[in-house]
């Protein structure tokens, strides 16, 4: 390998794991949800700087903090809708209009890798649906 991308390479992988290490102290030592209920900064914080390598524990992350639960998160395996023979972990999530779980979708919106690595449709009245590969989970 070039020396000039294995030195890119050592860089991202150092950044990815100092990012694991921020969100596990925050997610140790801080509050995640108010005393109302509601996601804090904090929270957002991980959301953002959640390691890239690991779409499934973000949104496994994701869905604690989501409220109504019941009526607005489902996560299935299903069939690729494009690629024949791969499956993915499917997530269907609303809002439900609750500004606390609008500022989760926006503070994932902000981790552009995994967002963008993820998100397959938004649709009016805050339904948003993800993917994530099979083959890309942590085994």
């Amino acid at each position: 390998m070039r020396p000039d991308i294995e030195a890119a390479l050592e860089r991202y992988h150092k950044r990815e794991a100092k990012k694991e290490r921020i969100v596990k102290r925050i997610i140790k030592t801080r509050e995640l949800i108010d005393e109302d209920g509601y996601p804090t900064t904090w929270a957002g914080l991980c959301i953002k700087l959640w390691p890239n390598d690991q779409p499934n524990e973000w949104f496994n992350f994701i869905e604690q903090l989501w409220n109504f639960h019941s009526w607005g998160w489902s996560s299935t395996i299903e069939p690729h809708e494009y690629r024949t023979g791969r499956m993915v972990h499917r997530y269907n999530i609303s809002t439900a209009g609750w500004s606390g779980n609008e500022y989760l979708i926006f503070m994932m919106n902000t981790h552009e890798n995994l967002w963008h690595k993820t998100w397959v449709q938004s649709r009016r009245g805050g339904h948003y649906i993800f993917d994530v590969e099979i083959e890309d989970e942590h085994a």
